[in-house]
């Protein structure tokens, strides 16, 4: 049975982001031979613009090969745990990030709200494309292609949803978008392979607009 998207991200950030002050030695050792996961971004927006990628970026990132398939299997297991491997529940739990409306008073003043970055709505969030370029490297480094591929779908989807939802931190009430709005960015996102996900996350701070036979909704308000 698959567990709630709050109780997931909750467990999540505390096991990965050194913000909240639980990350375990081995994280950050990970971490720190990885040069962080904007590190990683960084490597991979290079090669995407000397015209090196892929190979370029696989052959760098293969020395750290051991710390990145260690963060990699880290992050399946707590998925696997909340989720059973149940993909609807996985795909819930990043549109509900996107939108910013699992509200956690367990969380410190300013992030109280389980979605991508501080400082929104004013700030287009920066990390979907460190997750991005992490999936990218894992993945040419032999993680599940298919898995990874469905996690990186639903991370571009949630990142198309925040780019219009625009929540707000430590507000208890964000609203969600429209159904019919979610039903048209699914499509549009949810059926990328990982080439067209490289060439949507080229796009920089906000992701590129997929589904023109739909207006983009206004976000509300914060």
């Amino acid at each position: 049975m698959a567990g709630s998207s709050m109780e997931f991200w909750f467990e999540f950030d505390n096991f990965f982001n050194p913000s909240f002050g639980k990350v375990g030695q081995d994280v950050l050792a990970a971490y720190a031979a990885i040069g962080g996961p904007f590190g990683v971004r960084d490597a991979w927006r290079g090669h995407r613009d000397d015209g090196t990628y892929p190979d370029g970026f696989r052959d760098e990132m293969a020395p750290n090969s051991t710390p990145l398939l260690q963060l990699a299997d880290q992050q399946l297991a707590i998925f696997d745990k909340h989720f059973a491997g149940d993909a609807a529940a996985e795909q819930n739990a990043f549109e509900e990030f996107g939108q910013g409306i699992n509200f956690d008073d367990r969380r410190p003043h300013g992030d109280k709200v389980h979605k991508m970055d501080t400082g929104a709505p004013g700030r287009p969030p920066e990390a979907y494309h460190a997750w991005h370029a992490f999936i990218r490297a894992v993945v040419l480094l032999g993680a599940d292609e298919d898995r990874w591929l469905r996690m990186n779908r639903n991370l571009g989807l949630a990142w198309a949803i925040q780019n219009e939802a625009r929540p707000a931190d430590d507000t208890p009430d964000n609203p969600p978008l429209p159904e019919d709005r979610l039903k048209a960015l699914r499509e549009a996102w949810l059926v990328l392979d990982a080439d067209e996900l490289d060439t949507a996350f080229d796009n920089e701070p906000l992701s590129p607009n997929l589904t023109a036979a739909v207006p983009p909704s206004e976000p509300g308000p914060g």
